[in-house]
């Protein structure tokens, strides 16, 4: 018996296709039937995932305003609209890692961490907003879903990073946080 989830053919916009939470929602959206678009930062496995899933894929950098508005541009026009779109964009600990950037004392935390935390986390997720609320309304209105963290709302455990290649930083406790603030706004806007 299957559950009838009511994603069925509904045209969904899903950035932040590439990481650990991006590929479960992926096959999840796309099991469900969903006309999905797969997006993610240019240089990741956006494509290859896209074509082995059988979807639209795009290159969207959300660091990049004209990437965002031409990219949502073009998104909408895949399946002539979008019904929902989901920011799951993120700089994260694990991705860091991957890089090879290390970790300082937050007392030697360069700027430009916090910075790229904050330009994807944060202002990724504004443009994002920004454009495809304009596909959403301008189609009779939609679901925007802005993912962001546990750390958003509670502190994390520093001990349960001991021993791992990376750890928690504060750039992503914040920038989470005020994902979570800037959800409520446009919560309360539209």
């Amino acid at each position: 018996m299957s559950l009838d989830t009511g994603i069925r053919g509904k045209r969904v916009l899903l950035l932040g296709a590439c990481g650990v939470l991006g590929q479960a929602h992926s096959r999840l959206l796309a099991e469900q039937e969903a006309s999905l678009i797969i997006a993610d930062c240019p240089g990741s496995s956006v494509l290859k995932d896209a074509e082995t899933l059988g979807l639209p894929g795009l290159e969207i950098d959300v660091c990049n305003e004209h990437d965002v508005v031409t990219g949502v541009a073009r998104a909408a026009t895949i399946y002539d609209g979008l019904d929902g779109a989901v920011f799951n964009a993120a700089v994260t600990g694990e991705a860091l890692a991957a890089s090879g950037d290390a970790f300082p004392d937050f007392e030697d935390s360069p700027l430009d961490l916090w910075q790229k935390a904050m330009d994807v986390n944060l202002t990724g997720a504004f443009l994002f907003s920004r454009e495809t609320g304009k596909v959403l309304k301008s189609g009779g209105g939609g679901s925007l879903i802005l993912v962001s963290s546990i750390y958003g709302e509670v502190a994390p455990d520093h001990r349960i990073y001991e021993g791992q290649p990376f750890r928690s930083f504060p750039a992503y406790s914040a920038s989470k946080a005020g994902l979570i603030g800037f959800t409520r706004w446009l919560a309360t806007w539209w």
